[in-house]
C-alpha cells in the first residue's frame, strides 16, 4: 500500500509515530514526533511562501474559495479511497 509505505518510512526516520486511538482502541493513529514537529515548523514558512507565489494571480476572496474547494476535493478523494480522519 502506497500510504502505508510512506508512513513506514517516516516512522523509521523518527518523523512520525504510531499509537492507538484514544477514541477507539482498535484503531491506530499517526502523529508527529518532536523531530517531526521541528521539521514542520521549519518547512511551513517555505510551503506558505510557495503557495503565495502560486496563488499570486488571484485575489484573496478567490484564494479562500479555492482553498475550500481544494479541501473538499481532498476529503472527497479520501472518502472514495476508504480513508478518513481518525
Amino acid at each position: 500500500m502506497f500510504v502505508g509505505g510512506v508512513i513506514d518510512r517516516l516512522v523509521a526516520r523518527g518523523i512520525l509515530e504510531r499509537a492507538f486511538s484514544e477514541r477507539d482502541r482498535r484503531a491506530r493513529v499517526v502523529r508527529l514526533t518532536e523531530d517531526g514537529r521541528r521539521m514542520h515548523a521549519r518547512l511551513l514558512p517555505i510551503v506558505r511562501q510557495v503557495q503565495d507565489e502560486i496563488l499570486a494571480g488571484i485575489g484573496s476572496r478567490e484564494r479562500e474559495r479555492f482553498m475550500v474547494l481544494l479541501e473538499r476535493l481532498i476529503a472527497d478523494f479520501g472518502a472514495v479511497k476508504g480513508e478518513g480522519p481518525d
